[in-house]
């Protein structure tokens, strides 16, 4: 068959005898970790006239308009004039002889590194999420802390506190200091949440939202629709150990003397002038004064001369005065050599209403008469919490690649922007089934054992605060990660002979605690994350990723220290931070181990391994499997062009997974290397549901979960006695077989059930549905870490 090669549009001459191999896979066994994409070996074309002019004679440096070899270029591959594959072309080399171009070295590579390539080093802080920019003050706080309607539920702060909470309802109790405070609402006067505290979490689909903008880009719906993705947030945590600093306003000077030149008063940027061969300086003195009522905020100053920050006051509270050394300032601007203008500009930030004026004092060249004043009067900064200035430092590609492996998910380019994003499991069961058997050449062909993994660990990173450091220390690993060995048998004595994989994520884990009465030892329904280390200072994990319930407080009512400083009483519900999708049951999780909960205390048995890598694993390591290498000559065209990586290969009456394939565009000949299928129900791609047990509680809520390889009609309730009105199921229009399922509001006594059938094709789904009557607690005898440095010595 002719191969014919595209790139932006053109088609390039090709030597006749040229042996290219295309080979394709997507999710290696050798790898759980990665994607691949479909690749080629470098190979070379003539340096005709034709390719001269698609490459644009790249030999010859001296022409401008040059082709750009630094970036890839779109292309396509077509065999006997169907498209075959679509991809990015590079240039590598052209070698040239004598003088004159004889030969050009490109490579064929699938559309999945475009994405790296499109976020090259940018990072989160570098996405638009203004949209969710907020002023930051504690009536927002609190709306965010207690309800899941301020921004539409997108924004909301949780009890994460850079400090030891505890909770003792003994009136005399009044700890509130830098390091651990009391947070009962009777209590000291001075106990409770400090509300600034408290820092706000984004959901992480808006974030993937925003990269689908930064980057042009979009990426489908089928697994990020689900309730185990969109409920999950993102802790919007600063990099340095620091307070929000909100945006930074620059200090706005609104006169000068009338014979100053040096301050723009249209841009706040002063130019003042320095030679180091004179020895003309420039000598600044500053004295900024909060006006009466904010003589307690906290601010910091900066000053940045040639757009670098020069100096740098964190955490200032009252008057500053310029720092100066022997009568002279600090601010002394000196030129590196020869005459120089430098550019100076001052911000201030806070995290609250912060207003000032300032005076400036600038003395250029020496001598008192070179002296200037100019007057910043008035100013306000306003309290912006700002989430790009918050969000955790980490590059883009980092962050879809910690996603994509917590999920075990399959990325495959569609077209030149969108992507096709799912489960291995939702992506493997939406294939087709072709019988090859006539195509292969049964000459010969091998059965191996094929690559064995006999230990997989899957991590997070390392644990900074104290809680997971505790729990590391008892059980030699940090809470979720999962330490998985693969045994000969079920005896677990011998494993199995092959190498190891580390799976590891950008992401780390923080061990809730779950708070006691101190006055009296009841249980309480309060939970929150202590950010700080083994020495009770301040700590800054990596991004954390958590899912959140509203949990009623109950009688266990919490202090809360306003923007004011006055106190109030939280009595409705918390955003409580959890590891699982629900209080009690859960569907999802964001571990890797079935660790116990910190707040029910039950194993987490439903968590990203058993959800995402456990079936694949076992189906893959199992005694039956074997790697088989099959060669076939001249697929027909129909199954070479629509071959996909999900399809399940019949030869002989016996079922194949692809692992990758190499199709010789030369000889038309493909090799395939394939994993053998066993089913004990005959069934290969089956219909299966994202989850089988979906726990709401008794709060009014939708979820959502993935009918995979379903029929599009919807699904039929089952009546366990607890009727079915109270649930709504609702096909979604835009993504295909996500099924909605809305829960009314539990007003009885009593937990309920129902099923969902989503049977079909002979095939039986069921889907189990549990709503509770109220909130669940937790067998307050079990513990999960030694939580004695929390909760005790609470004057420390």
């Amino acid at each position: 068959m002719i191969t014919e090669l595209y790139i932006d549009g053109q088609k390039l001459d090709q030597y006749k005898d040229e042996n290219v191999k295309v080979v394709s896979s997507v999710a290696s066994i050798k790898d759980l970790s990665k994607n691949t994409s479909d690749f080629s070996n470098s190979f070379t074309i003539p340096a005709s006239g034709i390719n001269n002019k698609i490459l644009k004679h790249y030999y010859d440096f001296n022409i401008d308009n040059t082709f750009d070899a630094r970036k890839t270029t779109n292309g396509e591959i077509f065999i006997g004039g169907a498209l075959f594959k679509t991809g990015k072309w590079q240039l590598q080399k052209v070698n040239v002889k004598q003088g004159d171009p004889e030969s050009y070295t490109i490579n064929f590579s699938g559309k999945l590194s475009s994405i790296k390539d499109l976020a090259s080093s940018l990072e989160l802080k570098d996405l638009d999420l203004s949209a969710f920019d907020h002023d930051y003050n504690s009536d927002n706080v609190i709306s965010g802390l207690t309800t899941k309607t301020f921004l539409e539920g997108d924004i909301i702060y949780n009890l994460f506190a850079k400090k030891r909470y505890f909770y003792n309802s003994n009136v005399a109790d009044n700890t509130n200091t830098d390091k651990i405070a009391n947070i009962a609402a009777i209590s000291g006067a001075e106990a409770g949440v400090i509300w600034n505290d408290l820092k706000a979490s984004i959901k992480v689909i808006r974030i993937l939202e925003a990269i689908e903008t930064k980057l042009g880009i979009t990426f489908s719906r089928d697994f990020f629709a689900s309730s185990e993705f969109s409920e999950l947030y993102l802790w919007l945590n600063p990099t340095k150990n620091k307070d929000i600093e909100g945006n930074g306003d620059i200090i706005n000077w609104d006169s000068q003397d009338p014979t100053a030149v040096w301050m723009n008063l249209a841009t706040n940027i002063a130019s003042y002038p320095t030679n180091a061969d004179t020895g003309q300086v420039t000598n600044l003195v500053m004295v900024l004064t909060p006006e009466p009522a904010y003589n307690d905020v906290e601010y910091t100053l900066k000053m940045f001369v040639n757009d670098e920050v020069y100096y740098e006051s964190q955490n200032i509270t009252g008057e500053f005065i310029t720092p100066s050394v022997w009568g002279f300032s600090d601010w002394l601007l000196v030129s590196e050599s020869g005459s120089q203008d430098k550019e100076v500009y001052w911000t201030i930030s806070s995290s609250q209403e912060f207003k000032y004026k300032a005076d400036l004092d600038q003395n250029i060249g020496g001598g008192y008469g070179n002296r200037t004043f100019t007057p910043a009067t008035a100013t306000t900064v306003e309290s912006i919490f700002s989430i790009s200035d918050n969000i955790p430092k980490m590059k883009i590609i980092d962050f879809l690649k910690g996603i994509f492996n917590a999920y075990k998910l399959i990325v495959i380019p569609t077209s030149e922007n969108e992507y096709y994003v799912n489960t291995i499991d939702g992506y493997y069961n939406t294939g087709n089934t072709i019988d090859i058997t006539r195509h292969i050449d049964w000459k010969s062909f091998d059965v191996e054992r094929g690559d064995i993994l006999n230990e997989i660990a899957f991590k997070f990173q390392e644990p900074t605060t104290i809680l997971n450091k505790q729990f590391e220390t008892t059980n030699g690993r940090g809470y979720g990660d999962e330490d998985l060995r693969l045994y000969t048998d079920e005896t677990q004595t011998e494993l199995l002979d092959g190498g190891k994989l580390e799976v590891k994520l950008p992401f780390e884990q923080i061990v809730y605690e779950k708070l006691i009465d101190q006055n009296d030892g009841s249980a309480l329904e309060i939970q929150y994350g202590a950010i700080i280390d083994e020495s009770l200072e301040p700590a800054n994990p990596k991004a954390h990723l958590f899912y959140t319930q509203l949990a009623p407080i109950g009688g266990s009512k919490i202090a809360f220290i306003n923007d004011l400083g006055n106190k109030v009483t939280l009595t409705t519900n918390l955003n409580t931070p959890l590891h699982t999708d629900s209080f009690a049951n859960s569907s999802y999780s964001t571990t890797f181990a079935a660790d116990f909960s910190s707040w029910s205390n039950l194993a987490i048995s439903n968590n990203l391994y058993t959800n995402h890598y456990k079936g694949y694993v076992e189906s893959i390591f199992n005694i039956k499997k074997r790697t088989v290498k099959h060669s076939a000559k001249n697929l027909p065209l129909h199954i070479l062009t629509k071959l996909e990586l999900n399809d399940t290969l019949l030869i002989k009456g016996n079922y194949f997974r692809i692992d990758k394939y190499t199709y010789n565009l030369l000889t038309g000949e493909t090799d395939f290397e394939l994993v053998n299928l066993v089913s004990q129900d005959g069934l290969i791609n089956k219909r299966i549901a994202g989850t089988n047990n979906i726990f709401a509680n008794s709060q009014a809520v939708k979820k959502y979960v993935q009918l995979i390889n379903e029929a599009e009609s919807l699904p039929t309730k089952v009546d366990l006695g607890d009727g079915t009105d109270w649930v709504t199921l609702d096909l979604s229009d835009t993504v295909n077989n996500l099924l909605e399922i809305a829960f009314d509001t539990n007003e009885t006594s009593l937990d309920r059930t129902m099923q969902i059938d989503a049977s079909s094709g002979g095939q039986t789904i069921l889907i189990n549905l549990y709503q509770y009557k109220r909130f669940i607690t937790s067998d307050s005898s079990k513990i999960t870490s030694d939580n004695n440095i929390i909760t005790s010595d609470n004057n420390g």
